[in-house]
């Protein structure tokens, strides 16, 4: 009996790794990832996309989060869309983000 038991366990142990790795779930940006805003155009960039904006030099340095509760603030360009959109990974990797 114990020897089942332990097979039991094993089984259902690589079942829920294999599961985290089969589901899917949806994550949303970080929103405490930095994001760098223009006054002057109304628009903000992420920092990978920085160097091809065209800013002024009226910048400053904030949250995707204080970014997203203020409705003057549009994206600089695509590249700055596509850093902050939901993606969808495999449970496990989303509990590492």
């Amino acid at each position: 009996m114990k020897r089942y038991r332990w097979l039991i366990g094993v089984f259902v142990s690589v079942l829920i790794i294999v599961l985290g790795f089969v589901i899917p779930v949806e994550v949303d940006p970080p929103e405490n990832d930095t994001v760098i805003i223009d006054y002057t155009l109304g628009e903000y960039s992420a920092p990978a996309c920085f160097d091809q904006a065209e800013f002024t030099n009226n910048i400053d340095e904030t949250t995707f989060e204080k970014v997203e509760d203020h409705s003057r603030f549009s994206p600089e360009s695509d590249c700055t869309t596509e850093e902050f959109t939901v993606t969808t990974v495999p449970l496990w990797f989303s509990l590492f983000r």
